[in-house]
């Protein structure tokens, strides 16, 4: 793992739109509605490891590549407290608040994410590995 940027002022900024140090619990604070383009500043900034995979989740290498080819998706996570050792940003599965738009998406969802603890692809499509 390569070490990952430390200001966590900036990275919360950009996840969040403030930085908070009360909102985390057990040092850790969820978040949804991540887009394509705030995944894209968290890696070009080093606040993210595209080698992270948490909870049998893809790789966020796999599912940044999954969010430019569909981006309407976005990402939920958590991210860990700079008091942590473990400080990071992790992802647990992806949003679409509606159906997949082709059979190509439809397939790719699947492939990508049929082991996931909660699936659903009627409605809306959406997964989270917990």
């Amino acid at each position: 793992m390569n070490r990952l940027n430390k200001d966590v002022r900036t990275r919360d900024e950009l996840i969040f739109g403030e930085y908070d140090r009360e909102t985390y619990s057990g040092g850790v604070r969820h978040f949804e509605n991540l887009s394509l383009a705030t995944l894209e500043k968290l890696v070009a900034n080093n606040f993210i490891d595209l080698d992270d995979a948490q909870n049998c989740c893809p790789c966020v290498k796999a599912i940044l590549g999954f969010m430019r080819t569909y981006p309407d998706y976005t990402a939920h996570g958590y991210t860990v407290s700079i008091e942590r050792e473990d400080y990071r940003v992790s992802l647990e599965g992806v949003a679409k608040n509606r159906e997949a738009d082709s059979m190509e998406e439809l397939n790719g969802f699947v492939n990508m994410f049929r082991f996931a603890d909660t699936f659903s692809i009627d409605g809306e499509m959406y997964c989270w590995f917990d």
